[in-house]
């Protein structure tokens, strides 16, 4: 009774602020309408939702933080040295959003050349594209909430051609605000693209600021016959954030989508990614990586839909969890009747650095197809012993040989970013190997 009016309160609350906000949001109010609807209908998840039983949300939710407003002045001065290094003299484009909204003044958008950009409350005021429909079901209730009540955010069309990469960074962090972030990508055909997005604190100081505070964001894409994307996405977000974030994309013919997944920071996040092969030929890789250690909770919800023949797709996770740190990964391929020509490979690796550290792995299989070649795995355990040992008589001290080995088993998710990107995600997980690999 008490769980059922928390969550009836907290649907009064949204639906006060979506009222509030509603008069200044931009493009087709049906559409926020809508999920504003079903949020109502619904509700939000709790410990009886399938999706969320290993992920309790309760406490964030007894008080609704009110949305983000957009900043009267550019207030990034604490991340500077974060998007200077971004920078790095390449010309690269670099768009840079705060508590959710465009901010030109820290953007770099000469480097864009035929790609087409526009912040996405524009983009919408001119009807050049649309808020796509909420997924429906209360364990959609965040996407739900996103569509209703943001703003801003980015939306990119990806001509033709091969492009440089494009580095977007989210900041947000002001305490009792939520900020709604949301990107819309279009891929043409045979067009070869990158981007980089990183969540962050907007504060340089993310292990003593003790602020709570939310991000929900939301991705979608749609690749073209023959496009080739790669979409990675970093999150390092302060201690005590709650970070919620959808990534959807859609697959046509022979397209390709490969995607990163890398959570380092944050006291609980949940990413919810769905990506459908819509198409014969289409291609996924996806490769994920959850570090937590204190009380971290990051929970990775994967949903592979196999409609077409022939597709092809390539899973790999791996989570290193210490002290009370808590991972989730459930994976799911579901190969349709028809999508013969299937070849689908998961694979879950685990470690667990202290015996308070949990996870709970569940890659699933469900398929409707006979001539399909699909198979999962998952491991959970210690650092080899054998491993370690083999390295202290080298020379090594236990710690460092710890580091090493744990380094090793986290580079298999980022080894494919290259250049400076590569480097940047690099160093951000050895920071965080650290950590780990002291305790």
């Amino acid at each position: 009774m008490v769980a059922t009016q928390a969550s009836a309160d907290n649907r009064t609350a949204f639906q006060q602020q979506f009222e509030n906000r509603k008069p200044h949001l931009p493009g087709d109010a049906e559409v926020r309408e809508r999920a504003m609807q079903q949020l109502l209908t619904t509700g939000l998840p709790d410990r009886k939702t399938e999706r969320w039983r290993y992920t309790r949300i309760n406490s964030l939710l007894k008080q609704p933080l009110e949305p983000a407003q957009k900043p009267a002045t550019t207030t990034a001065t604490d991340r500077q040295p974060l998007l200077d290094s971004l920078n790095s003299g390449s010309g690269a484009p670099l768009l840079v959003f705060q508590q959710g909204y465009f901010c030109a003044e820290l953007s770099r958008l000469e480097g864009l050349g035929e790609i087409q950009f526009k912040p996405l409350a524009a983009a919408l005021e001119s009807g050049a594209v649309m808020l796509p429909e909420a997924a429906d079901g209360r364990d959609r209730a965040f996407d739900q909430l996103n569509t209703a009540l943001v703003a801003d955010g980015g939306w990119l069309q990806l001509p033709a051609g091969k492009h440089p990469l494009i580095t977007i960074v989210v900041l947000s962090g002001s305490a009792a605000e939520t900020s709604y972030w949301r990107l819309l990508v279009t891929a043409a055909s045979h067009c070869e693209a990158e981007l980089a997005i990183i969540y962050a604190d907007s504060e340089a100081d993310q292990e003593t600021d003790g602020k709570a505070y939310q991000l929900n964001s939301s991705i979608d894409l749609d690749l073209a016959p023959n496009a080739q994307v790669s979409l990675s996405q970093l999150q390092q977000q302060g201690e005590q954030a709650f970070q919620v974030s959808s990534l959807r994309a859609n697959l046509q013919r022979d397209s390709s989508f490969k995607s990163h997944v890398l959570t380092l920071g944050g006291a609980i996040s949940r990413d919810d990614v769905d990506i459908d092969l819509a198409e014969a030929g289409a291609h996924v890789e996806f490769d994920g990586l959850q570090l937590t250690n204190g009380r971290q909770h990051a929970d990775l919800h994967l949903t592979l839909e196999h409609a077409a023949p022939n597709c092809t797709s390539q899973v790999s996770h791996h989570g290193l969890f210490g002290d009370h740190g808590r991972g989730v990964f459930n994976g799911r391929v579901h190969v349709h009747p028809g999508a013969d020509g299937t070849d689908s490979q998961m694979s879950s690796k685990n470690l667990l650095l202290s015996d308070r550290a949990e996870i709970d792995a569940k890659p699933e299989l469900e398929i409707y197809a006979d001539d399909v070649k699909c198979a999962h795995g998952c491991t959970v355990g210690d650092l080899n012993r054998d491993e370690l040992f083999y390295l202290r008589s080298r020379g090594l001290t236990e710690q460092d040989a710890r580091a090493l080995l744990l380094s090793a088993f986290a580079a298999a998710s980022f080894a494919t970013l290259g250049g400076h990107w590569g480097e940047y995600v690099a160093n951000a997980v050895t920071k965080k190997m650290e950590q780990l690999s002291h305790e």
